[in-house]
């Protein structure tokens, strides 16, 4: 597995995310650490599993790292994540130009649509979001299916917390103000 900055595994993400098929959701799980950072997991049947870990260092400034832990998860597997998901989520392209702004203000201010979700799926393909699913981020902790990933993936987890805690320490999260 290799491990880059999340901001450059992000990019391999949106552009995996431009090739998969748009019928094809992603999932996502969001996993808030009970000491320092988050955990996000974003899965694919066709581009895999990938896990970023970060904290904000400051109000303006957010650090962590990222891995691809598996290029492949099968479509039963991802069909009981999305079903674990309480909400949705969606990654808008950089390049939104006022027709896509006006197609989602059509969207909404046609009022046909009463089912949040089906507006937010139209709205989300009206700017060309493919990187858009079901999302799971229970109050506490992680959900059952990131619990299974930590235990199916423990020494890509390991690494990459490895990783994570390097990051930590070149910050000097940990020092002590005396």
């Amino acid at each position: 597995m290799e491990i880059k900055s999340f901001k450059d595994i992000f990019q391999d993400i949106l552009l995996e995310g431009q090739e998969t098929k748009e019928d094809m959701e992603w999932w996502a799980g969001l996993e808030r650490n009970t000491g320092l950072g988050r955990s996000l997991y974003l899965a694919h049947p066709e581009t895999g599993l990938y896990h970023i870990k970060t904290y904000q260092k400051n109000p303006m400034e957010v650090k962590g790292v990222g891995g691809k832990i598996t290029t492949s998860i099968d479509e039963e597997r991802i069909q009981n994540l999305r079903e674990s998901g309480g909400s949705y989520f969606g990654v808008i392209p950089n390049n939104i130009s006022d027709d896509d702004l006006k197609s989602v203000e059509k969207i909404i201010n046609q009022n046909k649509i009463k089912d949040p979700i089906e507006l937010f799926r139209k709205s989300m393909e009206a700017l060309g979001a493919n990187l858009k699913g079901s999302m799971s981020h229970p109050p506490e902790g992680g959900s059952k299916p990131i619990k299974e990933f930590k235990s199916n993936f423990k020494e890509e987890h390991d690494i990459l917390y490895r990783e994570f805690k390097k990051i930590l320490n070149e910050d000097e999260v940990f020092k002590s103000y005396i």
